[in-house]
């Protein structure tokens, strides 16, 4: 077994006194520092140094320092055998000796206490890994999405001649509501003159071919085509933690994001992703939308979050959604070569990558997952009259993951109003729907200038802006 060099053995106690990773195997903050020289002393008396070939390493030999030189922390660390990779052995030894022969002897009682803490935490985050996974099926093969999707009721409906309820009309359940928001839709100052209002209706229940009540899944088809033109499914997700942590981002979202819809809509909406720039200033960048300063670091991090969020939902859909919706939004992203939704896509070649959840205060990763589309937004008590968008590929989806407070009759549900179909809102429901079509999302029973109502009703959907494809072309060309 080779020797270390003293200047290694007190590289090593240096390090592991001060390392954050050393730190993590501690159960008691308290004795970190005292455990930490332990640990490193076990090291240093028992395991040889590896480079990361697999080759012992032999004690440094810098041409910059002589034979019983002690070489600086920096030029140590920077070597082949430096910093990282004492870490990573050190780590890597203390586990293998714990499970191979529990360091019996010559330990103290706050060590073993400490590393015993440690590997019931690892036992623990493994077995939320696998119950996360199983939960949210995303461990389900292509025969079981099949079935899955076979088993939701099918019917198939005609496309209106008018819509209804008809385009250009916010949506109201009753004539509270209508009352609620008249004046802030039909007699405050409008921010552009250039728009036409949009008169709050009252809708006539009657006149709607199909509601899809609470509970309810459901697959429509138009008649002449066959085409899926709505998916509803509830209980998508099906897990309260994480519906949780997502509820939570896409809060934080609207607190520190700019609303793009603010003058023309109800409630809040804001992009997540990447932006095509002013219509007189095309660019491609990730959205710079923040409103509030919060430092560089916790901006990254936000937006890391929200791109988590994202390829959960975007691997949900992957794994339920069937083929002929896949293959066709799928086919898109590859014929236009855009990036994924991630914040460090100049770093990578491929739309493939890593993502995490919180379940239960714990980090959940997946690794090597296909990411999200680039763009998406997430809202709060959003609603918008009877429209439809021009989108570049066929197929939205959304997910609503929080509605508090709200009663079936106060709002906030969708209606494809080219079938007409209202689609009752409830927490945990995921839509998929041809945004070519002419919808809309009711009004919802709250005060039109609460900044932070009492009511939630939060989501996301995964939405493109037919201006991003042709900016990102000629951003790669470029």
């Amino acid at each position: 077994m080779p020797c270390l060099s003293r200047c290694e053995r007190e590289l090593i106690l240096s390090v592991a006194n001060e390392n954050p990773y050393i730190q993590y195997l501690l159960s008691d903050p308290s004795q970190g520092r005292q455990i930490a020289h332990e640990v490193a002393k076990i090291v240093v008396a028992h395991a040889p140094l590896s480079d990361p070939k697999g080759n012992a390493s032999q004690p440094s030999k810098s041409s910059n320092h002589s034979m019983g030189e002690e070489p600086s922390l920096t030029s140590v660390a920077n070597s082949q055998d430096g910093y990282l990779l004492i870490i990573r052995e050190l780590y890597a030894y203390l586990m293998n000796t714990m499970g191979r022969e529990g360091l019996a002897g010559g330990v103290s009682s706050a060590l073993r206490d400490a590393l015993t803490t440690y590997r019931k935490q690892k036992k623990q985050t493994r077995n939320i890994h696998h119950d996360t996974v199983r939960a949210l099926g995303l461990d389900w093969t292509p025969e079981i999405a099949a079935g899955w999707f076979q088993a939701l009721p099918n019917i198939h409906l005609p496309k209106l001649k008018t819509p209804y309820p008809p385009a250009g009309k916010f949506i109201c359940e009753d004539e509270a509501i209508k009352k609620l928001w008249y004046p802030r839709l039909m007699e405050a100052k409008q921010a552009d003159k250039r728009l036409k209002r949009c008169e709050p209706l009252v809708i006539d229940q009657t006149k709607l071919v199909r509601t899809v009540e609470a509970g309810e899944s459901i697959v429509v088809r138009d008649c002449k085509t066959n085409e899926i033109v709505l998916m509803v499914v509830r209980n998508f997700c099906g897990d309260i933690d994480v519906l949780e942590w997502m509820g939570r981002i896409v809060a934080e979202a609207v607190r520190i994001c700019r609303n793009v819809r603010q003058k023309e809509d109800a409630g809040h909406i804001s992009l997540v992703g990447f932006s095509a720039g002013q219509r007189s200033d095309p660019q491609f960048y990730w959205t710079r939308n923040l409103i509030r300063k919060i430092s560089e670091g916790a901006a990254a991090a936000f937006r890391q979050d929200q791109s988590f969020v994202f390829a959960l939902f975007w691997n949900l859909l992957l794994k339920r959604l069937p083929l002929e919706i896949m293959d066709e939004w799928k086919g898109w992203i590859a014929e236009e070569m855009l990036p994924a939704m991630n914040p460090q896509w100049k770093d990578h070649s491929d739309n493939r990558g890593l993502y995490e959840i919180e379940v239960l205060a714990e980090k959940v990763v997946f690794h090597d997952a296909e990411l999200a589309p680039p763009t998406g937004i997430m809202s709060q008590n959003y609603a918008r009259p009877g429209h439809y968008e021009r989108q570049p590929h066929k197929y939205a989806a959304s997910l609503t993951v929080v509605r508090e407070g709200l009663e079936d009759q106060d709002g906030g549900h969708f209606f494809l109003s080219a079938y007409g179909i209202k689609i009752v809102a409830t927490a945990d429901t995921c839509l998929v729907w041809q945004p070519r079509f002419y919808h809309g999302t009711s009004l919802q029973r709250v005060d039109p200038y609460d900044p932070d109502p009492d009511f939630r009703q939060q989501g996301l959907a995964i939405v493109t802006s037919p201006r991003l494809p042709p900016v990102w072309a000629q951003f790669s060309a470029d």
